[in-house]
């Protein structure tokens, strides 16, 4: 049950401690200072306090040879002899115990005992706050015992108030992890109030602050500790970072504690540096497959008739290439052919194109101007280049990585691929797809032909096998809404397709859909209840 005062009043704070001190001269002090005066032959009433005692005592143990060192030892208090044993365990062997190893104590470490976790902390004391000596404040910080089992604690007030870490030796390249964790209560402030920091040094030149991880606009108080963290790659010719703890100037009201700060160095790979060769055997290889594209850029470029700077422009200039050829064998028009095409347009576009097929079919021809001669050369270089490109390059890629053979076969496969998507992007499957594309309406779409009536006629026969649907608004008018077109044989429907209001796009595949030359294809849209504006069909298919 709980204590109360008997009385009616209760004392006051002054008689409370006025008894308080008397019970402790007359329980402790009296007695002690008797025995200590008879003891030492001196008057009881040199000790007046506690202090003295403890002081008289120390003296007296002190002057007993080893007793005192190990009081020394014990108390971790200096006795003011700086020549004894009690001082050199305290400054030197104990720091050597409990803090980090010296690397110059290891003169060799296998490979066995690394490892790819990250270090221990590289932080002596400052950061756990274990107790009172391990920050110096300069009367701006105080440690808290009661917080965290011991903690760094200041006011937030407008000022700002940081608190900095011992200097701890680094090199360019390593990776430093950062973590901390901070409290606050009754704060007040915008922006960034709480921040981790780490300050990188030249020798002891002090470089920019770099922020690890900030508390912006905090709420009132926090929930416990906050964990802060981070990460920091050393930049070159630094030679040390300091942890900084920062209570900005925005947090101009509140109590912010500071605790369990740590700096360690991580490490998830090796450098490449070293593995000894590594680095030549890996700039080998970028210039031999540096070679290998710079080839591939000229074959194209022969193909195509037009130079370019790189090989990403030479790729795009394929894929161009490829479509002015299927929409001039479609019966199209290209209004800007690459220049080994401009024959391709004119009046010799019949024969230009029977050579053309007849290469691909593996006949001889004797060109009729320069674009057939251009394709011819373009073949005989694919056929004859395909296996001595790969080989040259696998080559060198096998000589770059001293004979590994697994590096050599994937180049080769890149290789491969990369030539056989160009001939597909070109010549499609074996020479036979065809494609049109109509825009059926360039404005709202409505029930009828909308604005190509005539549709298109079938130069060649053959399958109509996919319809693809595009449209660059169309939005649905309610549940169920929808634009349906028929696609139209010579006036009869060989297809319906039906179109939900809301999507720009649709498709249909598989169809197989039997034409011949001459026939007609038309696009009737016989109902048009979403709303849709602007609409083209893509026909696609193969010609026998």
């Amino acid at each position: 049950m709980p204590v109360r005062y008997p009385g009616g009043r209760k004392p006051s704070a002054d008689l409370a401690e006025e008894m308080q001190r008397k019970m402790l001269d007359a329980l402790v002090i009296a007695p002690l200072a008797k025995m200590l005066g008879e003891f030492f032959h001196v008057d009881p009433a040199d000790f007046d306090t506690v202090a003295e005692i403890e002081a008289k005592l120390q003296e007296f143990f002190g002057s007993i040879p080893i007793l005192g060192d190990l009081i020394e030892v014990l108390t971790g208090r200096e006795d003011g002899d700086l020549d004894d044993l009690g001082t050199w365990v305290n400054t030197v062997l104990r720091p050597g115990i409990s803090g980090l190893i010296d690397m110059a104590r290891i003169p060799q470490l296998s490979l066995s005992q690394l490892t790819s976790q990250p270090g221990p902390n590289l932080l002596t004391g400052f950061g756990d706050f274990a107790d009172a000596e391990s920050m110096d404040g300069g009367g701006v910080w105080v440690w808290d015992a009661s917080v965290g089992g011991g903690s760094a604690r200041t006011t937030g007030d407008g000022a700002r108030k940081v608190l900095t870490s011992e200097l701890v030796a680094v090199s360019e390249g390593q990776a430093l992890a950062l973590a901390g964790k901070v409290q606050w209560s009754g704060a007040a402030g915008t922006g960034p109030c709480m921040r981790l920091v780490v300050m990188p040094f030249v020798g002891d030149t002090a470089l920019p602050e770099v922020v690890i991880s900030s508390i912006t606009s905090p709420p009132a108080s926090s929930t416990g500790f906050v964990s802060l963290s981070g990460n920091h790659t050393v930049a070159a010719n630094v030679t040390g970072v300091r942890v900084r703890l920062a209570v900005e100037a925005a947090l101009t009201a509140g109590t912010v504690w500071w605790d369990d700060v740590t700096l360690r160095k991580t490490a998830t790979s090796l450098p490449q540096q070293w593995i000894s060769g590594l680095t030549t055997a890996l700039g080998d290889l970028g210039d031999d497959i540096e070679g290998a594209l710079a080839w591939i850029k000229d074959l194209i470029e022969k193909l195509t008739g037009q130079a370019r700077a790189t090989i990403e422009d030479a790729i795009a200039d394929v894929v161009t290439f490829g479509t002015q050829i299927k929409t001039i064998l479609s019966g199209g028009h290209v209004s800007s052919p690459l220049p080994n095409l401009v024959g391709a347009v004119v009046g010799t576009q019949q024969t230009v194109l029977n050579q053309i097929g007849e290469l691909f079919d593996g006949g001889s021809v004797t060109p009729i101007n320069s674009v057939v001669q251009a394709v011819k050369d373009g073949l005989a270089g694919l056929n004859a280049g395909i296996s001595g490109a790969t080989n040259s390059a696998v080559q060198a890629v096998v000589d770059g990585m001293n004979g590994i053979g697994s590096f050599a076969a994937a180049i080769v496969a890149a290789i491969n691929a990369a030539i056989q998507d160009i001939l597909n992007s070109i010549f499609g499957d074996g020479g036979t797809r065809w494609g049109q594309e109509v825009y059926v309406a360039a404005g709202p779409v409505a029930v009828g032909f909308n604005d190509v009536p005539l549709g298109f006629g079938m130069p060649f026969g053959g399958k109509i096998n996919e319809f693809m649907f595009y449209s660059s608004d169309h939005l649905s008018n309610g549940s169920g809404t929808k634009v349906v077109v028929e696609i139209r044989r010579n006036g009869t429907a060989i297809h319906t397709y039906t179109w939900a209001g809301g999507s720009n796009s649709g498709s249909v595949s598989g169809l197989n859909l039997t034409v011949v030359k001459g026939d007609r294809i038309t696009f009737y849209v016989t109902e048009a209840t979403s709303l849709m504006a602007n609409m083209s069909i893509s026909v696609l298919g193969k010609y026998t």
